[in-house]
C-alpha cells in the first residue's frame, strides 16, 4: 500500500466519524440541495470497505467506497482520485444486469434475521445510490452510458415488491421504498428509505428527470407525522418495522443518521414537520439518558435473538 492510498483509507475512516461529531442538523456550506449540479453527498457515507468471503464487496460497500473517492476528488480535485471514482462505478455496473425492470444490482447475501433464501433480491438504498452516482459520473466524465445508466436503475422504484421491484406499501397506506425488497417479508427499513428519497432528488435535479420527480414526490408524500410517529418511542427510533415479528430497535447512530436524513429532506422540500421531528430525533441521538435507554434496548434485542447470528454467513 503506498502513501497515498493509506492516506485515501485514513480520511475515508475519519470524515463520516468527524461528520457524525457534528450537529446532525447542520450541513456543510458546500452542500447544495437544489443546485442541478450534484457535489457532496446529504448524508452519511462509510469508511473505507473490506471486501468480505471471496474478496467481494457487497454492493452498498462498492458505493460508499465509490462516494468517498467522489468526495476526495472534490475536497483535493486530485486526479487519481477521479479516475477511481470512476473505475468504481465501472465495477459497480459490471456486477448489475438489465432485464426488463430495467439495471439492476441483485444482492445474494443473507439478512439478518431472516432465514437462507435462494432468490437474489434488490435493494432500493443501492438502486437510488447507483442512479445517483451515474448522475455524478455523466457530469463528471460526459459518457452518454451513465446517463443512461441513472434512468433506468429507477426502473425497480416503479414496480411492487412482488414482481422484483422495491415500491411497497408501508401501514398507513403510503409508498415505501424497500431495502430488503424480499416478498411477502417487508421490513419497511427508515434509513433505506429515506436514502431512496434522496438519490431520487438528486436524479430529479442533475437530469432534469421527471420520472425521478414524481416517484420523490410520491414518496415524500408518505413521510407523514403519522408514519413518522409509528418509528419514534420517545426515546430513540425504529430501525424497520414488521407485522411479523419485533420492531428493530434503532442504535444511537442510526438514530443520528435518521435526523440527518429528515433535516436532508426538509431543507430539499421546506416542510416543517421533517425539521421539527429531525430535532426531535436529534435530542434522542444526544441526551444521555436516551442514549442509555438506548443501548439496553438495543441489547436486549441482541440477546432475545442470539439464535440468528450463527445462521449469518
Amino acid at each position: 500500500m503506498n502513501a497515498q492510498e493509506l492516506t485515501f483509507r485514513v480520511q475515508s475512516w475519519r470524515r463520516p466519524r468527524l461528520k457524525r461529531q457534528q450537529d446532525p442538523l447542520v450541513f456543510d456550506p458546500r452542500i447544495e440541495p437544489h443546485s442541478q449540479q450534484l457535489g457532496f453527498h446529504h448524508c452519511y457515507e462509510g469508511g473505507y470497505p473490506e471486501p468480505i468471503a471471496g474478496g467481494r464487496m457487497r454492493p452498498i460497500e462498492q458505493c460508499q467506497l465509490a462516494i468517498a473517492q467522489f468526495h476526495a476528488y472534490l475536497e483535493t480535485g486530485a486526479q487519481e482520485s477521479r479516475e477511481r471514482f470512476l473505475e468504481q462505478i465501472a465495477a459497480i455496473v459490471s456486477s448489475g444486469a438489465h432485464d426488463e425492470r430495467g439495471f439492476v444490482i441483485p444482492h445474494d447475501h443473507v439478512i439478518e434475521g431472516y432465514e437462507p433464501h435462494q432468490r437474489t433480491w434488490v435493494n432500493a438504498a443501492v438502486q437510488g445510490w447507483v442512479a445517483s452516482l451515474c448522475a455524478r459520473a455523466y457530469q463528471l466524465a460526459g459518457d452518454e452510458r451513465h446517463l443512461a445508466l441513472a434512468r433506468s436503475a429507477l426502473g425497480v422504484f416503479r414496480l411492487p415488491v412482488e414482481r422484483g421491484g422495491v415500491q411497497a406499501r408501508e401501514r398507513h397506506g403510503g409508498t415505501f421504498f424497500e431495502m430488503y425488497a424480499l416478498a411477502g417479508r417487508s421490513r419497511h427499513v427508515l434509513s433505506g428509505m429515506l436514502s431512496s428519497l434522496m438519490s431520487l432528488w438528486d436524479v430529479a435535479r442533475a437530469l432534469g428527470d421527471a420520472d425521478a420527480h414524481a416517484l420523490f414526490a410520491e414518496a415524500l408524500a408518505t413521510l407523514t407525522g403519522a408514519m413518522l410517529d409509528s418509528y419514534d418511542l420517545g426515546y430513540s427510533t425504529l430501525y424497520d418495522q414488521s407485522e411479523e415479528r419485533r420492531a428493530t430497535p434503532a442504535s444511537v447512530l442510526y438514530t443520528w443518521v435518521h435526523a440527518r436524513q429528515l433535516a436532508a429532506l426538509a431543507r430539499i422540500s421546506g416542510r416543517i414537520h421533517l425539521a421539527a421531528r429531525a430535532a426531535v430525533w436529534k435530542d434522542y441521538a444526544t441526551s444521555w439518558t436516551c442514549q442509555l435507554r438506548t443501548r439496553v434496548d438495543c441489547l436486549r434485542y441482541r440477546i432475545r435473538h442470539v439464535a440468528v447470528y450463527p445462521r449469518l454467513p
